[in-house]
């Protein structure tokens, strides 16, 4: 009994592998970044001099370090010029970001593995519209009713009431300062008989989103409770205030998002909707048994493009 669980907890990591592996294959425009990672086997082949030149060009970047702990200021910085500043950075640091698929229909990327004991969804809308910094407050009171938590109707609509899924979650992103725009992404892991129907509902409350106004209050509570209770972990105290400022806020954001939260009405959700996501292509993807998922049926949802697991990873 034990073997068959670990045999099949791996078979599900294996799985679970493969769809993030697919994910990335819908959000990238071009190649899952395991098709360009370079190999363990590709890596000892290289030669010393090469791995050394290598090493010397990354550390031309600027770094930023982030310290905690009980020695002085001086002590650290002395330390960090001895051992890490050997070589004075003249390039910026940059973040990778890799830019949204976008589409002008739907489509359905499919990988077909007959091992598969469940199914595993993921869904995109490339929204267009670039970051907005003072939409923050709308897009999480959208994402607390729509998707993010168990309260939500993603949730209780695929999972709860129908028992369509073991998971299922939405959350609308708010771009990045890099240039990408804001994107819907969700996800599904069901079974594969239920592949079908739970792909329907949840298109189904993305292109009607459904009206309970009555839970806004709750929503504005239960948000402005969150920014107000929010302090980071003293250890990521350092790297939270440089992503504050990386991302344009002079300071904390919870500070103005309790107040923008109380100007919150069930409008705010409903036009984030209309504004970013209806009437949107949808990049599907889906990896599983292929014929328990009746792909005659999935075909609804867009034009399906087959994929191998070469396609989106290296073996």
């Amino acid at each position: 009994m034990v073997a068959e669980r670990d045999s099949l907890n791996a078979l599900q990591g294996q799985i679970t592998t493969r769809l993030h592996d697919l994910e990335l294959e819908i959000i990238a425009l071009d190649t899952t970044r395991s098709l360009t990672t370079v190999t363990t086997l590709t890596v000892k082949k290289i030669p010393f001099d090469e791995l050394t030149a290598s090493l010397q060009q990354v550390r031309q970047h600027e770094i930023r370090i982030f310290y905690t702990g009980n020695l002085p200021a001086d002590s650290v910085q002395k330390w960090v010029e001895n051992y890490l500043l050997t070589i004075q950075p003249t390039l910026p640091s940059r973040k990778d970001v890799r830019p949204l698929r976008k589409t002008s229909e739907n489509e359905l990327l499919l990988v077909n593995d007959k091992k598969a004991v469940q199914s595993q969804l993921y869904l995109l809308i490339n929204s267009g519209i670039p970051r907005n910094p003072d939409k923050q407050p709308n897009i999480s009171a959208f994402n607390q009713y729509f998707g993010s938590d168990m309260s939500s109707l993603v949730f209780q609509e695929i999972r709860e009431f129908r028992s369509l899924a073991y998971s299922a979650s939405a959350r609308l992103f708010n771009g990045s300062v890099e240039g990408n725009p804001a994107f819907l992404s969700a996800y599904i892991g069901c079974q594969a008989d239920k592949t079908y129907s739970a792909m329907e509902t949840m298109t189904a409350l993305i292109h009607d989103l459904p009206q309970k106004p009555e839970q806004i209050d709750i929503i504005k509570k239960s948000l402005a409770q969150s920014s107000a209770m929010a302090r980071p972990f003293f250890r990521q105290l350092g790297q939270t205030v440089y992503n504050w400022q990386w991302n344009g806020y002079e300071q904390d954001p919870n500070i103005g998002w309790v107040k923008a939260y109380e100007n919150l009405t069930f409008d705010s959700i409903t036009d984030t909707w209309k504004n970013y996501i209806y009437q949107q292509p949808i990049s599907f993807a889906v990896a599983g048994d292929k014929k328990k998922m009746k792909p005659e049926q999935l075909s609804t949802f867009g034009t399906i493009k087959e994929l191998k697991l070469s396609d989106i990873r290296k073996k």
